[in-house]
């Protein structure tokens, strides 16, 4: 099977049957030829492109399921930190029934779907950064292997060991180590210019600073419907003491509740948030 050509050889080619016709159409000679092989040429090129356009579809695919995998387990995790914060010890007992698992909040998927596609960007840009980098290291590598190299002879000459060919090889190892220093200078510029980590971690911290955020609010709003469930067992209860209450020859039962400071403070927004408060504890 023939080796399948690479766009850059297509290109070539093209450009050559190209110029054939030009020379063609100036001698008056037939241009049959020419364009067949252009037409050849550029269906070549079109279906090369189709196929790289199609693997880029593959793996853009390929890719946005494993962000969504990813979500989807970010978001499970959250849904489970916010039952977890939400738990209120005894409130099943008192409520009298199984307490209603937590519905999936949607701000926390979306929060974990851009968490989930900011760590794959930082993942992209760290894998992209890569090669600069070792290119950068490989770099210096040699030139430090050359400045050693000049160094071992500086030292064996002034241990009384000269040589003739010293002079020629320290000039030509001096310049490669320059060569090499200018070499790894411009690639750190082009691995600088094209780093793209600091900003990836940034919009990551952004993502999860908001997830927490989303996190926080889904609890917070499960726990006041927690606790409106909790006043509905109180005040149950409460109609129990009162009925019973009145049932016994008690005028005004309600009296002989008397609830706690923490609840009267609850109840009545009268709080102090402070470290001492019970409530905050």
């Amino acid at each position: 099977m023939a080796r399948k050509k690479t766009y850059e050889e297509l290109t070539a080619a093209l450009g050559e049957a190209r110029a054939a016709l030009a020379d063609a159409l100036l001698d008056g000679a037939s241009t049959e030829e020419p364009r067949r092989r252009i037409a050849d040429i550029e269906g070549e090129i079109a279906a090369l492109e189709a196929e790289a356009e199609a693997k880029a579809d593959a793996d853009r695919a390929e890719e946005a399921a494993r962000v969504e995998a990813v979500a989807v387990e970010i978001a499970a995790e959250q849904q489970a930190a916010v039952v977890a914060a939400v738990e209120v010890p005894g409130l099943e007992e008192v409520v009298g029934e199984p307490l209603p698992q937590p519905e999936p909040d949607s701000a926390v998927e979306s929060a974990s779907r851009y968490v989930a596609r900011c760590r794959a960007a930082l993942a992209q840009a760290e894998a992209e950064h890569k090669p600069l980098a070792d290119e950068v290291e490989a770099l210096r590598a040699r030139m430090s292997a050359k400045i050693a190299a000049c160094d071992a002879i500086r030292t064996r000459r002034s241990a009384g060991d000269e040589r003739a060919s010293d002079a020629a090889e320290l000039a030509l190892m001096t310049a490669d180590a320059e060569s090499l220093r200018t070499m790894a200078d411009q690639a750190l510029q082009r691995a600088s210019a094209a780093d793209h980590r600091a900003a990836a971690r940034e919009a990551l911290q952004a993502a999860e600073a908001q997830l927490a955020s989303a996190r926080s609010r889904a609890a917070f709003a499960v726990a006041l419907t927690r606790l409106r469930m909790a006043e509905n067992a109180y005040l149950n209860a409460f109609r129990t003491v009162v009925h019973t209450g009145r049932a016994c020859g008690e005028s005004s039962p309600w009296l002989r509740y008397k609830p706690s400071a923490d609840l009267v403070r609850a109840a009545t927004g009268q709080i102090l948030p402070t470290a001492s408060n019970p409530l905050f504890k």
